[in-house]
């Protein structure tokens, strides 16, 4: 199915528009129709800055039409529309995403935060907490310390210090978000300013760096998610345009990164302290094996959203 030129599409209402650019992406990519239709309405929205509520209502009633904006942008749009349907994420295009209540910029060179990630963060949360509740000896026993290792946008990191906004303490959270590469570090970069202004309860730094080489403070806790998808993976197309360096975890079991990050963020923890990582559905046991070697114990797996085993914790010996 070929995308129709403007001047066709200008007689379109505006339900004719969205069904017929979702029939076009569930064509292309083979998106459920559903789907289809939710990332155009998503893309329109952020295209004519409306949210997702008033598209839907200005479809069922036609308040708005086609033709109403297509003399300065129909053309536009469908531009838009050829880069999802040439497989760019729609979250590249929109330039932002969503994740546990926080909106993050995004682009080319940095790997889009999923759903399923949104677990290790209320563990995460959980363990700050207690550490929060700790008594306080002296002033600096004050701070807890969290590293967010291959930090990426800082998704995990961020979320869990904007989720303490109203958590009762003396205590002040610490962040410590590492990433190795250039592109997706001057992202966390960004979004560490936008939310550092909102927060009194935290303090988040960002380092340029390898995660499994880099000298780390002492930690309380060390989040990671690594490049951890073995080579012989099929993944889909769209996700072929993030960077291959924050999907693939080298080596045989695609563990080769996590393992080295592991074996330097163990040296870090002190003890009592949590370690957590998320991994493929099929390391499991290589997870924990490697926590085990390098002095982490009480070794629990947790499943994700889908059900599916892609948390290990261990608390340090």
């Amino acid at each position: 199915m070929q995308n129709a030129n403007a001047e066709n599409i200008k007689n379109e209402t505006l339900a004719q528009f969205i069904r017929h650019q979702a029939y076009l992406l569930e064509d292309k990519h083979g998106f459920r129709y559903k789907t289809a239709v939710f990332e155009v309405e998503l893309l329109l929205g952020w295209f004519l800055k409306l949210d997702i509520n008033q598209i839907r209502t200005c479809a069922i009633t036609g308040q708005l039409t086609v033709d109403a904006f297509s003399t300065y942008a129909v053309s536009d749009f469908c531009g838009i529309m050829k880069r999802r349907l040439n497989g760019e994420p729609l979250q590249y295009i929109t330039g932002s995403t969503h994740f546990y209540g926080l909106t993050l910029k995004v682009g080319p060179g940095v790997f889009i935060p999923r759903p399923e990630t949104e677990g290790i963060v209320s563990l995460a949360l959980e363990f700050v907490q207690k550490f929060m509740h700790f008594p306080i000896a002296n002033t600096a026993s004050r701070k807890v310390v969290l590293a967010d290792l291959c930090a990426g946008s800082g998704a995990i990191g961020l979320a869990v210090a904007q989720s303490l906004q109203n958590f009762r303490s003396e205590h002040f959270l610490e962040v410590v978000a590492v990433e190795k590469f250039t592109r997706a570090f001057n992202y966390l970069k960004v979004n560490c300013t936008q939310y550092a202004a909102q927060n009194s309860k935290s303090v988040i730094i960002p380092i340029l760096g390898d995660a499994g080489e880099i000298e780390l403070p002492v930690c309380d806790i060390v989040v990671i998610n690594p490049p951890y998808i073995p080579s012989e993976i099929e993944l889909p197309s769209d996700v072929h345009v993030e960077p291959k360096t924050a999907l693939y975890g080298l080596g045989e079991d695609g563990f080769e990164i996590p393992r080295a990050v592991i074996k330097n963020a163990a040296q870090s923890l002190k003890s009592g302290g949590y370690l957590l990582i998320e991994h493929f559905e099929t390391q499991n046991e290589v997870a924990e094996k490697t926590l085990q070697e390098n002095g982490l114990s009480e070794i629990k797996h947790i499943q994700d959203l889908n059900h599916r085993p892609r948390f290990t914790i261990g608390i340090k010996n």
